[in-house]
């Protein structure tokens, strides 16, 4: 079977593509650069769904069920909470949040850690702050 000079150029073209193409970074080893996440939640019983002013993540306390996407941590060995960052579509696990800090995991993968900066609760007093946390992701 015979090629063309540019059939035979327009190969070699695409492998020497394929092969640059392949050995590139991939984007999520590009884009993991390390960024502090402050984690936390504030509420009142009169307005439950009222965030902190450095919430980016909602858990749930011991004693209330205010949370649209996270998990009371009382109710889980080891810990789990889920939460999701402001402006991105991937949703980490922070592991051990009952312990004063945790591995931060992005599908199963360790990706970073968090240490607890706070964490009190008052069920009875109408104030309620649940865990407050610094995550970075490295």
């Amino acid at each position: 079977m015979q090629y063309s000079t540019t059939a035979y150029a327009a190969i070699v073209a695409l492998l020497s593509l394929n092969s640059f193409v392949s050995a590139a970074p991939s984007a999520s080893v590009v884009a993991r650069q390390a960024k502090n996440i402050r984690l936390g939640y504030e509420s009142l019983d009169a307005n439950p769904g009222k965030k902190g002013a450095s919430a980016v993540w909602v858990a749930g306390s011991g004693c209330s069920a205010v949370t649209p996407h996270g998990f009371d941590w009382e109710e889980f060995t080891p810990c789990e909470v889920f939460f999701t960052p402001p402006g991105q579509s991937q949703m980490y696990t922070m592991e051990g949040c009952g312990s004063g800090g945790g591995d931060l995991k992005e599908n199963g993968n360790k990706v970073g850690s968090c240490k607890s900066e706070e964490q009190v609760e008052d069920c009875g007093g109408g104030r309620k702050w649940v865990g407050q946390y610094s995550c970075t992701l490295a």
